[in-house]
């Protein structure tokens, strides 16, 4: 019902943190040490996001002393009162006590999402199912993190900022993985143990961040609306 040419694209600007933390501060003030390789996962705990396969993942990496995940996040505001949930979130979170290299920090209020992100080496997706774009992404992008995906997230090579960032489409396969506890495990410890892979992740998010700044939106959007 609509010329094509008469639809353009923006993609969601990413949200943007005056903090200016550094990385080895940042792991000072979580108690962990600068050789630490940090493993975040942002955002409430749900289903969907796949906080369980984190948390399995994690287990799965107890062997590996230097890599300490952190699961970011409390209970889903829109599913926090029903029993399903509930009963999901109890079962979910029961282990994190016994795993030794697991953080779970509940809710973090939003002077403290810097802190997070600054002492991170790697943020992580292991979502079950695209919903729609990612809140914690979008910080991620904003400091230029390391990250990775699920490939329940393929849909976002669609988007064309992050297709063209990627440079080679070969290195899609780096930053995807199965949605399941071994395979984010397995994608995890080689990243520990592969600086330039992960410098690589990390150019790949500086390119998408350049794109989704919210001055270089704008700009777009006035062209688009005054041309």
């Amino acid at each position: 019902h609509v010329d094509p040419n008469k639809i353009h694209y923006l993609p969601y600007k990413y949200q943007k943190f005056n903090s200016k933390i550094s990385q080895q501060e940042a792991k000072k003030t979580l108690n962990l040490k600068s050789n630490d390789f940090v493993v975040l996962l942002f955002g409430y705990i749900t289903w969907y996001k796949g906080s369980d396969i984190f948390i399995k993942a994690a287990r799965l990496l107890a062997g590996q002393k230097n890599i300490k995940l952190i699961l970011a996040g409390g209970q889903s505001h829109n599913q926090k009162h029903k029993k399903h949930y509930q009963k999901w979130y109890q079962k979910t979170i029961s282990s994190v006590s016994s795993t030794p290299n697991l953080t779970h920090t509940s809710f973090v209020s939003e002077d403290q999402i810097p802190i997070y992100y600054s002492a991170a080496d790697l943020v992580v997706f292991p979502y079950r199912t695209f919903m729609a774009t990612s809140g914690p992404l979008s910080i991620c992008l904003s400091q230029n993190k390391p990250f990775i995906l699920s490939k329940k997230l393929l849909p976002y090579l669609k988007s064309p900022d992050i297709h063209t960032s990627l440079g080679d489409p070969k290195f899609s396969k780096h930053l995807f993985f199965d949605t399941n506890p071994r395979s984010l495990a397995t994608a995890i410890k080689n990243l520990s143990h592969k600086k330039s892979l992960l410098n690589h992740l990390k150019s790949i998010s500086a390119r998408i961040s350049k794109k989704r700044d919210p001055k270089v939106l704008g700009t777009k959007q006035r062209q688009i609306i005054f041309s």
